[in-house]
């Protein structure tokens, strides 16, 4: 989804404003009130394709002759007891029905198409109680869509319409999209695509099967969009509901789907009615702070008038009650943890996913200031942290993360700190950033994770998933537990290490700062094996370079036996140096402060200069 919005809260004269448009639009349309209605549409005129218009007592009948047909009308009304059946060549054809008289179409008994139907009018639409609408896949709007692009199948609608699209009866479809400044559901919708789109400029994307999509262009008028009555898309279905530039309100509706999105300029977080999802995405704008207790901590601003720098606020029983549900998607401009949150006595593995696509001061995540020991505690539930779509960091160095399942951290290019001193984060971490700092009191399991700087310190041993691939440097302590990077790495920049024994596998030439292994350093390169400072090894050093050089050329303190593969090899050591079987294609140079040994055979194919110092060789 394409979006163009701006910040800010629900307004209540919103209602009201809402109210009146449909008291006028009801007066409008009664049979007391200014218009004398027909019960059946009138002036049909067929301007593309073909169709036959019949009328037999109280049904129009309309035969679409060819898979693409445009009626204009001047008015398009059914009254109570009273049907319009439009009979159509497939379930794939599709008419165009566009009200040009000028008045508003209300929709009080039955409508039944095979295919796919249209209904237009600027003017206003409503479906009053007791209203029956049966299609295969169903638009109502206020805006108009050209007879190029119907012909084309490019469902773009636009227009100026300030009139609205209200529902109060029953609509059954396979897809539905209300399109209008102001949509109201009072009624209820039966379809597996369900879209209630309050803008002037929308373009549908999929609508034959498949996820819908949809791009909006963006206005500056504010739009509402209701739901009050249900939305039945059953558990395999979609339903979106999005006011641009506006206030999207669920509060008194029931909504069932798989896949739910509440978007627009605000959400009333308070009040999201009753909804059942797999898969839930709220995403309007402004600056969402997250917390437990509402009454603790610093107190986030919540005022339903405070435009479009709006400022919301999300509590642990709303998300308890959320991850209950389905997967839960946050999507601000920046999002703030502001206190203590504990999501874990949810019984379940669904995800929460938060997102800050906001740039400089207005995106990132991160946590209040006020605060240096935020805690949040998501026990079996994964935690996805994304700012990839603007341009914020995220910085949770006061905030301890407790998690069963995994955490995924993502930025464009900009720092990761998930740097808590009482971080205990058990499943696999993969972070994608710039500079990234990582602190876990327990073993560290690493997933596909992307850095120009990667620090990695952990209470435990530090494995890998899948692959890394770091520009700069790479980071890492474990102390005296293991370090395994057995994946096909791409570690470009130097390697500082700390741990008992080290394993490192790296596609490119590898280098070392430093390194202090109280076991055994096992090293497969894809280039040359490097240093810039000392290397100490209590244990075994392994290294495999294949035909690049080796060169240990610092005063190393290599404790067990070495053993290598590369072209020409350089070893320096501080104390006695043992050789395990090792090959060398080219030169082969050692300089020993002690003795120099071997427990194998050394298969050397160049020169060979032996050096020690303080020993006998």
């Amino acid at each position: 989804m394409k979006t163009k919005k701006k910040a800010g809260l629900y307004r209540s004269s919103w209602t009201q404003k809402l109210l009146s448009v449909f008291l006028v639009t009801v007066l409008t349309l009664s049979p007391g009130g200014l218009l004398a209605r027909s019960p059946l549409p009138t002036g049909g005129r067929v301007v593309k394709g073909s169709a036959t218009i019949v009328v037999n007592g109280r049904t129009m009948t309309i035969d679409q002759l060819t898979n693409k047909a445009i009626v204009d009308w001047d008015s398009f009304d059914i009254g109570r007891g009273y049907g319009v059946d439009v009979n159509q060549m497939s379930k794939n054809a599709a008419m165009l029905s566009r009200v040009v008289g000028g008045n508003p179409s209300e929709i009080l008994g039955r409508l039944r198409a095979t295919g796919h139907f249209y209904l237009i009018n600027p003017a206003g639409i409503l479906f009053g109680q007791g209203a029956q609408v049966d299609v295969n896949k169903f638009i109502a709007s206020t805006l108009d869509i050209s007879n190029d692009n119907f012909m084309a199948d490019k469902l773009l609608f636009e227009g100026d319409s300030n009139a609205s699209v209200i529902n109060q009866g029953v609509i059954n479809a396979e897809s539905v999209a209300l399109i209008a400044k102001d949509v109201r559901n009072a009624g209820e919708i039966n379809a597996k695509q369900v879209a209630m789109l309050g803008t002037k400029s929308v373009e549908l994307g999929t609508v034959h099967g498949g996820k819908l999509s949809i791009d909006f262009s963006g206005f500056t008028e504010e739009s509402t969009v209701t739901n009050e009555g249900v939305i039945n898309a059953t558990e395999l279905g979609e339903v979106i509901l999005y006011a641009e530039n506006g206030r999207t309100d669920n509060a008194e509706g029931t909504i069932v789907t798989g896949d739910l999105e509440l978007s627009g300029d605000s959400i009333n977080l308070q009040e999201l009615g009753n909804i059942t999802f797999s898969n839930l995405l709220i995403d309007p704008s402004g600056i969402l702070y997250i917390g437990g207790d509402p009454g603790a901590g610093a107190d986030p601003v919540v005022d339903p008038d405070m435009g479009p720098d709006g400022i919301a606020y999300i509590e642990q029983n709303t998300l308890i009650s959320l991850l209950e549900t389905g997967n839960v998607k946050l999507e601000w401009d920046k999002v703030v943890f502001n206190n203590n949150v504990d999501v874990s006595s949810v019984e379940n593995e669904n995800y929460l996913q938060i997102i800050a696509k906001g740039n400089g001061t207005l995106g990132g995540i991160d946590t209040d200031t006020a605060f240096t020991d935020l805690e949040l505690t998501m026990g079996t539930h994964g935690l996805y942290l994304d700012t990839s779509s603007g341009d914020g960091a995220i910085t949770l160095a006061a905030l301890t993360i407790i998690s069963d399942a995994f955490v995924d951290a993502k930025t464009n290019n900009k720092d990761i700190y998930l740097s808590g001193a009482n971080n205990a984060i058990q499943g696999a971490i993969s972070v994608i950033g710039g500079s990234v700092d990582i602190y876990n009191t327990i073993a560290t399991e690493l997933a596909t994770s992307g850095a120009t700087v990667l620090t990695v310190t952990s209470g435990g041993a530090i494995t890998q998933t899948e692959p890394i691939t770091v520009t700069n440097a790479l980071n890492m302590t474990a102390v005296d537990a293991n370090i395994t990077l057995d994946a096909a790495n791409d570690i470009m920049g130097s390697i500082t290490i700390q741990g008992a024994d080290i394993t490192i596998n790296n596609q490119q030439g590898t280098v070392f700062q430093s390194a202090q292994v109280s076991g055994s350093l096992d090293v497969t390169s894809g280039g040359t094996i490097s240093q810039s400072d000392i290397l100490a090894v209590d244990g075994k050093t392994t290294l495999r370079a294949g035909g690049n050089d080796i060169t240990l050329d610092q005063a190393n303190e290599l404790g067990g036996d070495i053993s290598f593969t590369g072209r020409h090899v350089t070893i320096k050591n501080t104390g006695g140096t043992s050789f395990d079987a090792s090959i060398a294609t080219g030169n082969f140079t050692v300089i020993s402060t002690g003795d120099i040994t071997q427990v194998n055979s050394l298969n050397i194919s160049g020169i060979s200069s032996l050096t020690a110092d303080e020993g006998s060789s």
